[in-house]
């Protein structure tokens, strides 16, 4: 928490003009929450930190197995985040766009009383759209979910099967 936001680890999104939009997403760098964890760990000589961190994961890891053990499907939260995204694309539009075959342009209503509408490109095989949201987290934004529901004519419940990254899912 004390450390300025401009050292965290995505501050060089705001630099690089080719990485896609943050949306105001800010993420404290992986190594200072690592570091949290294995506070205790590093107090000691080599062998006894690295024993602390096996503890550590290994307790994590046992609580989570027993915890989860039984469920199957998609985590709750990234559940909700992709019913939420999936209800949001009814009203879109979906094109094939190019001659490959594999890129899409969805027309999205921006609302408001000039009718706007924004234009995103989707390549669904790569998992990319052009709001950034979907290979941020693995999960596909509005856009994504559009080509899946009208291109498709996929049930959300696909979706969550075969373009859900693997690792918001129960089993992994």
């Amino acid at each position: 928490m004390d450390i300025d936001a401009n050292r965290w680890m995505d501050s060089a999104w705001l630099e690089d003009e080719k990485l896609p939009p943050r949306y105001g997403f800010r993420n404290s760098n992986i190594s200072e929450s690592a570091n949290n964890m294995f506070h205790d760990a590093r107090n000691g000589n080599w062998l006894d930190a690295i024993d602390g961190i096996l503890i550590k994961m290994s307790l994590r890891i046992t609580k989570s197995q027993s915890e989860y053990e039984g469920k199957d499907g998609v985590v709750d939260n990234i559940l909700g985040l992709a019913t939420k995204r999936w209800e949001n694309c009814v009203g879109c539009r979906v094109y094939a766009s190019g001659n490959d075959g594999e890129t899409y342009s969805v027309y999205q209503k921006l609302g408001g009383e000039l009718e706007e509408e924004a234009l995103l490109k989707v390549r669904p095989v790569d998992c990319v759209c052009d709001c950034g949201k979907w290979q941020a987290i693995g999960v596909p934004c509005v856009h994504g979910m559009a080509y899946f529901r009208h291109q498709m004519k996929w049930r959300l419940e696909d979706v969550l099967d075969q373009a859900v990254d693997k690792y918001y899912k129960y089993r992994t």
